[in-house]
């Protein structure tokens, strides 16, 4: 029976340093010659999950895919096309970038394609030398023109507890109701489609691909990876996982990021 396999890249599949773990690359590899299907799961934007997956040898193959954004567009590394999108309204997405703006953090937004900004902030410079994204400077959010974006952020490196305040404060404003908000690391607040999530995102793919839900093995560590674990039928949080992850896991590794944690699920669920 095949198996559709997810996996979160940072602190996940990635050891610390942000390569991708030896051991975790090897067992995805017997996964894909066992005729499994593979989706490395992330928040980051097609090319700047693209690179990873040609470390781990996902592109060109058949059965490889991205699922990006926190869930919000999925992409066919062997077809070379987007299967699935989503995101929020564009005024939604300006009124929120607003707000964040006007808090005084770094806001940014995406498209297909590139990061959306306002300005070459501290905080984009530090985000651009992680994650080398194309971009493009708006004088105000008013400038943008796509119908949707995938999702929205608020920045800041130093201070998590005053992420913490502005979430507490996103929640009383009058079109909270519409997204989801979640910390996908300490310095960042993410905020999506309600009900637009990575959970979403596998059981979309899953559905493309043929699969039910019990299909699905996912793995990840972090606040947003809680919707699919959750989703999937085998929901595996890392050693390393933050707290909050381990009450909706239904196994937690013995190993982590840096000894294989992946691959220690791959063995035990998929092969």
């Amino acid at each position: 029976m095949k198996k559709l396999l997810c996996f979160d890249l940072d602190d996940t599949v990635l050891n610390t340093d942000k390569s991708v773990n030896i051991d975790s690359k090897s067992a995805i590899g017997r996964a894909l010659e066992a005729g499994h299907f593979v989706s490395i799961v992330t928040g980051r934007s097609i090319k700047g999950s693209s690179f990873i997956a040609e470390e781990i040898g996902m592109m060109g193959k058949k059965n490889c895919f991205l699922v990006t954004f926190q869930g919000n567009l999925i992409y066919d590394l062997y077809e070379k096309k987007i299967i699935f999108k989503d995101g929020i309204p564009r005024d939604l997405a300006i009124a929120l970038l607003n707000d964040i703006s006007h808090h005084g953090f770094h806001a940014q937004t995406f498209n297909e394609n590139e990061l959306m900004v306002r300005e070459k902030s501290p905080e984009f410079e530090t985000y651009r030398s992680i994650v080398d994204e194309k971009y493009s400077l708006y004088p105000t959010w008013e400038y943008m023109t796509e119908e949707i974006y995938p999702k929205v952020m608020a920045v800041d490196y130093e201070d998590y507890d005053r992420l913490l305040d502005y979430q507490k404060h996103f929640y009383t404003l009058p079109y909270a109701s519409e997204f989801d908000s979640f910390f996908s690391a300490r310095c960042y607040l993410e905020f999506c489609k309600k009900d637009s999530n990575k959970g979403s995102g596998i059981l979309h793919l899953a559905e493309h691909l043929g699969l039910s839900a019990e299909d699905v093995v996912a793995v990840g560590d972090e606040r947003n990876d809680i919707s699919m674990l959750e989703s999937a039928g085998v929901g595996v949080a890392m050693q390393n996982s933050h707290p909050d992850v381990l009450p909706h896991a239904d196994y937690v590794t013995k190993r982590d990021n840096n000894h294989g944690g992946v691959a220690e699920a791959i063995e035990k669920f998929i092969l």
